[in-house]
């Protein structure tokens, strides 16, 4: 990701910022499920949070750079 951001520069805005993240959570739990259970006054503004989707989005990092996360822990247990 760091490459492409690198290579992309001169098309990006000077001093942006971006996320790079996994695309899912750490949890055993769907996201959805800890935000009622924890956070429930957050669930009006939740969206786009369908499984184990991280909390943290990186669709910017995507859009800008095409970047895609490639692996999860959870092909690994």
């Amino acid at each position: 990701a760091h490459r492409l951001i690198l290579a992309a520069a001169d098309d990006l805005p000077p001093h942006d910022v971006y996320f790079l993240n996994a695309d899912d959570t750490l949890a055993l739990e769907p996201t959805r499920e800890l935000i009622e259970r924890f956070r429930p006054d957050l669930l009006p503004i939740v969206r786009d949070l369908d499984g184990h989707a991280s909390l943290i989005s990186c669709s910017k990092l995507k859009a800008a750079t095409g970047w895609r996360h490639q692996t999860t822990w959870r092909e690994l247990r």
